[in-house]
């Protein structure tokens, strides 16, 4: 600032800061505004079950029909971490091939909860504690020194989020269980996963962004988007997509097996493209144009959002980390970990660490 002929100057830097540190109580009270009324409660909540790729799947030998598809006429209103009335299970689309609704909504929901605490936490060093996953962990969160817009909070939302996701995948791979003692192993990394929980991450984003009630956000996020991908139209269309790649993708086995899937989508960073079925001229007459979607980096001001946070995880023993990391004094990992855990999971699958999908 400078004092000319009497009067205050305001520089335009110091515009930009008193603009920067009035926005930010009020980003925190329109992400409260937004979650109004819900119970805000972080990991260990969510009821929403895992729709393994496939539908008619046997279980233990018995004609149990496991696999979940569904329609956006059936999807009913979102709750948040799930609930009554709400529907979930796979929707096959035009552009963005298979989405998995239910990863979709949980990571939506954990975006919206990460947003809040950072919102809530401006200018602070924090730590939150989440559920046992394959081992303890922790997540420090650091903020002292660090000026955020509302754009930078909810991309570093998406971005935690996103990582608690690739881990899932990850201890998937090595058969832990969310519930014992059934594991979900055939299900690590399948055609749809990683692309289904970037996109929940942005559209946990836009419901905020739209400052709105949360839940109703979703609602209309997600029916605008699948719109924009272009989904079928029916149940069973989708049922039809899954059939077209039927011994190419995944075979119908009883669960749970190894055998279940025969390609892997391990392409967890960067810019993630969906698979899409090769009889694209089966259900729509446009032309496609796929649509990636790439996962956060920076803040606007280009600082990593991976210097922002640290995913501390102390492993169970079924993660094999002395295997991968032949150099680790200590058996503990951070989400700057995971590509090199997913490059070693690669090399088992014999899968390239570039999109393998099926492209029209």
């Amino acid at each position: 600032m400078q004092k000319v002929s009497g009067s205050l100057v305001i520089t335009k830097a110091v515009i930009i800061l008193i603009s920067a540190l009035c926005s930010i109580p009020t980003f925190a009270q329109q992400i409260e505004r937004s979650l109004e009324g819900i119970e805000v409660e972080p990991f260990g909540r969510m009821i929403r079950p895992c729709c393994v790729f496939g539908y008619n799947l046997p279980v233990f030998g018995f004609p149990a029909k496991m696999g979940y598809t569904t329609s956006s006429e059936k999807l009913g209103n979102h709750k948040f971490y799930g609930g009554e009335g709400e529907i979930n299970g796979i929707i096959y689309t035009r552009d963005g091939g298979f989405v998995d609704i239910g990863h979709l909504r949980d990571n939506a929901d954990m975006t919206a909860y990460f947003a809040s605490q950072i919102s809530h936490n401006l200018g602070k060093d924090f730590v939150l504690k989440t559920n046992h996953e394959a081992g303890k962990r922790v997540i420090e969160i650091s903020l002292k020194s660090r000026e955020l817009s509302s754009s930078d909070i909810l991309m570093l939302g998406q971005r935690i989020t996103y990582e608690l996701a690739v881990w899932h995948e990850i201890r998937t791979y090595f058969g832990v269980p969310t519930h014992y003692p059934i594991h979900e192993v055939q299900s690590a990394f399948s055609p749809e996963d990683l692309y289904s929980n970037l996109l929940g991450t942005y559209v946990g984003r836009w419901a905020i962004e739209r400052e709105g009630l949360y839940e109703k956000e979703v609602d209309t996020v997600i029916q605008e988007f699948l719109i924009k991908l272009g989904k079928v139209n029916t149940e069973e269309e989708t049922k039809a997509a899954m059939d077209d790649v039927l011994g190419v993708w995944w075979q119908r086995v009883s669960l749970p097996s190894r055998k279940f899937l025969l390609a892997w989508n391990t392409k967890a960073y960067g810019e993630i493209t969906p698979w899409l079925i090769p009889d694209h001229a089966k259900f729509f007459n446009t032309p496609t144009h796929v649509y990636p979607l790439a996962v956060p980096e920076f803040t606007e001001s280009g600082i990593p959002l991976n210097d922002l946070f640290t995913i501390r995880i102390k492993p169970i023993s079924k993660i094999p980390v002395k295997k991968i990391f032949k150099t680790k004094t200590k058996k503990e990992v951070t989400q700057k970990d995971f590509q090199s855990i997913v490059t070693w999971i690669e090399n088992k699958l014999y899968v390239p660490a570039t999109d393998a999908g099926v492209k029209p």
